[in-house]
């Protein structure tokens, strides 16, 4: 069990789960752009409406090299991580590797970060916290 003064981890049961927070205000959320927020002891990369206006999302905020919310929303509304280039889908399924050179057995869509159910209603964001 976590301190008095210490975060819960990440498997922990203190938080309430299959409940909506609020982490963001939709008007912060800008189109096109990536953060990353921490919500309830998880970290979040929060997309905004891509120029295909996309509702925003939330992925998991790291790939197993570099943080995603510090990379770029493309056009077809994928994250593309700034240190190896991988791109991921709003349902966290990676769509391209490209240091691939298609004679692998390595299927890029076999490997994902986490998805999370988002919404955007009166004016705020709205996470699912499973």
């Amino acid at each position: 069990m976590a301190g008095e003064n210490e975060a819960p981890g990440p498997g922990s049961n203190q938080f309430l789960r299959d409940l909506w927070y609020m982490p963001a205000l939709a008007k912060s959320l800008a189109p096109g752009q990536m953060r990353r927020e921490v919500l309830l002891a998880s970290r979040w990369s929060w997309a905004g409406s891509n120029p295909a206006k996309c509702s925003p999302y939330a992925i998991s905020a790291r790939t197993a090299a570099f943080p995603l919310s510090a990379g770029r929303i493309l056009a077809d509304g994928s994250v593309e991580c700034p240190y190896h280039g991988w791109r991921f889908k709003r349902d966290g399924a990676c769509s391209k590797i490209p240091s691939l050179t298609g004679t692998e057995d390595l299927k890029p869509e076999q490997i994902r970060v986490r998805a999370y159910p988002v919404r955007e209603q009166d004016g705020l964001v709205l996470g699912l916290y499973a």
